[in-house]
C-alpha cells in the first residue's frame, strides 16, 4: 500500500498543479482506496466519494463502470452490502450505457461473491 499511497500522492500533486481535473479526481479515488485497504474505512469512503463525484463533474462517462465497480467493492469490504449492491447496479448500467466493458468482468466476479 505504500507504494500506491505515495504515487497517488505525487499524480494528486502534479495532476493538481497543472489544472487536469480527473485525474485529480481519479487520484483521489485511488488514496480512498489505499485507506480503505488500511483499515480507515470512514476516511478511505469519502475520499473514494469525494473523487467518485469530482470525476463525475468532469464529465468523464468512459470510467464510470470501473469507478462504481472500486466503490462497490469497498463497500462490500466494509460491510455495507446494501450500498455494495446498490453501486454494482449503478456499474452495471454504466456499463450498458457507456458500452465500456473493460472492467466488466471483475464486476460480474464481485457481485457473485456477493451473494454468499
Amino acid at each position: 500500500m505504500r507504494d500506491a499511497d505515495e504515487l497517488s500522492e505525487v499524480a494528486l500533486a502534479e495532476s493538481t498543479e497543472h489544472g487536469c481535473e480527473y485525474w485529480t479526481a481519479a487520484m483521489r479515488l485511488v488514496q480512498g482506496w489505499s485507506l480503505c485497504q488500511q483499515g480507515r474505512a470512514a476516511e478511505g469512503v469519502a475520499r473514494m466519494h469525494a473523487g467518485f463525484a469530482d470525476a463525475v463533474a468532469t464529465g468523464a462517462r468512459i470510467v464510470l463502470p470501473m469507478f462504481c465497480a472500486l466503490l462497490a467493492q469497498t463497500y462490500g469490504q466494509v460491510g455495507w452490502l446494501d450500498q455494495a449492491w446498490r453501486m454494482l447496479s449503478d456499474a452495471l448500467s454504466a456499463v450498458e450505457e457507456s458500452g465500456q466493458r473493460h472492467y466488466e468482468a471483475e464486476t460480474y466476479r464481485f457481485k457473485a461473491s456477493c451473494t454468499c
